[in-house]
């Protein structure tokens, strides 16, 4: 990195700070997509209020 200057390597610096918050941020999002889909394949764990009223 000897020939970037000061002002790329700070662009360097910001712009893999990004990607590491993207990245971040996809983790969290499949995380939550596994969730989602675990809990939709094991159906509604409580009656609804709805059903209850019944």
């Amino acid at each position: 990195m000897e020939w970037f200057g000061l002002q790329e390597r700070r662009e360097l610096s910001t712009r893999q700070r990004e990607l590491e918050k993207a990245k971040q941020r996809v983790a969290e999002i499949d995380r939550l997509i596994q969730k989602s889909y675990k809990d939709m394949s094991n159906g509604p764990s409580r009656p609804s209020r709805r059903s209850m009223c019944f």
